[in-house]
């Protein structure tokens, strides 16, 4: 999926995707849209291959069953602008770092 570092946009809403969300994620450099709602992923909702998506406006991971804390590192992706992540066992506090989101 790293090799994909042209993809802008990333809609699997509504499948029945198993499985953690890749490490490759990091590749892709231009994206501004992930939406893996609604599907069976496990792991961890923030690993750092979403955290270092420095273009990300929208990350919608509603409706699955990932896991953890809000990372702070959260507050890396300064264009994000949504962030649906209801209906997960995501645990913890909102993180400060949260704020550093301007863009």
């Amino acid at each position: 999926i790293s090799a994909l570092s042209t993809l802008k946009e990333f809609d699997l809403f509504a499948n029945t995707i198993t499985g953690t969300l890749p490490a490759g994620m990091s590749g892709l450099t231009n994206l501004v849209f992930l939406d893996l709602q609604e599907n069976l992923l496990v792991g961890p909702a923030f690993p750092n291959s979403i955290t270092s998506l420095r273009r990300l406006q929208s990350y919608r991971i509603s409706n699955n069953q990932l896991t953890g804390d809000i990372s702070t590192r959260i507050g890396a992706l300064r264009s994000l602008e949504e962030l649906w992540a209801s209906n997960n066992n995501i645990l913890g506090t909102i993180p400060t770092q949260i704020g550093n989101m301007r863009d």
